[in-house]
């Protein structure tokens, strides 16, 4: 009765590939592109425009609104 029941040896196999994987997700994160919008503080103020004042008939964030060359 030496050895332990294979159970436990599966279990503690398992449990080192799921950290060993882990690991490698969480290194490997850094490496992938962002995928956030960089224009998102953008967004989060035109949605603030529309909410207080709703639809602009006029493009009132763009180089050429009436009156700018």
């Amino acid at each position: 009765m030496s050895t332990p029941p294979q159970t436990t040896v599966d279990l503690r196999k398992t449990l080192t590939q799921y950290f060993l994987l882990t690991v490698l997700v969480w290194c490997a994160l850094p490496l992938s592109p962002p995928n956030v919008d960089s224009d998102f503080w953008g967004h989060v103020q035109y949605g603030r425009d529309v909410w207080q004042h709703g639809l602009d008939r006029t493009a009132t964030y763009t180089y050429n609104a009436i009156g700018h060359p």
